[in-house]
């Protein structure tokens, strides 16, 4: 795992690179004040520690609020420089992927956020979840694959992948602000005949989460 603050650091690493996966909060684009992920993260807690209630509890108090302020809150990007990196990526071939924490019914959102900053996925792969004994559903929109909160991605991801073999990647790159999902993909791709590597977005650390 390799810790970076710009998007600039991955240049070293990009080259022959089949495809390059990114988070959303707070590695792509970044929200402040109320309906941020800090504000949900740091509320939930604080409702865990001091109101004897369930984390469940209180994510199912605090998720209708923040879904509500999606619709207004500033979105902005990590780095001004992502748009022409991911543009010239794409241009050489690789692959640009989504995977998100978010529900599968904050896809409409999210992708009206993105555009705001001028992000677009690639919309390529074959892919279905048996969501069928899940709390949550995952789905796959517009290159972003949504895995809620209740599924890491390390799981989701490798099974994208196994419906996706025709593409035969051999050199993956996923960038997270939170290290234990860039454990989860690096445990699930183990399997995989895939040069894995894994970066940590701190830029925001001071800030979220």
């Amino acid at each position: 795992m390799i810790k970076i603050n710009e998007y600039s650091q991955l240049i070293d690493f990009i080259s022959n690179t089949d495809i390059l996966i990114l988070d959303i909060d707070d590695t792509v684009f970044s929200t402040f004040g109320y309906g941020s992920i800090k504000w949900f993260t740091e509320n939930v807690k604080f409702d865990v520690e001091t109101k004897n209630i369930s984390r469940i509890e209180a994510v199912q108090y605090y998720m209708p609020l923040w879904e509500e302020a999606q619709h207004s809150i500033e979105v902005m990007l990590t780095d001004p420089l992502l748009p022409q990196l991911i543009d010239d990526l794409k241009e050489k071939g690789t692959k640009i992927l989504g995977l998100t924490a978010r529900r599968h019914n904050h896809a409409e959102v999210t992708l009206k956020q993105l555009d705001q900053v001028q992000i677009k996925f690639d919309n390529f792969l074959n892919f279905t979840y048996d969501s069928s004994k899940l709390l949550y559903p995952v789905e796959h929109v517009e290159g972003i694959v949504f895995c809620s909160e209740y599924n890491t991605k390390g799981e989701v991801l490798k099974e994208v992948l196994k419906q996706n073999l025709q593409y035969a990647f051999k050199k993956l790159l996923f960038v997270d602000d939170l290290e234990y999902n860039i454990d989860s993909v690096k445990k699930h791709l183990n399997n995989f005949d895939i040069e894995f590597h894994g970066f940590h977005f701190t830029k925001l650390n001071n800030y979220s989460k």
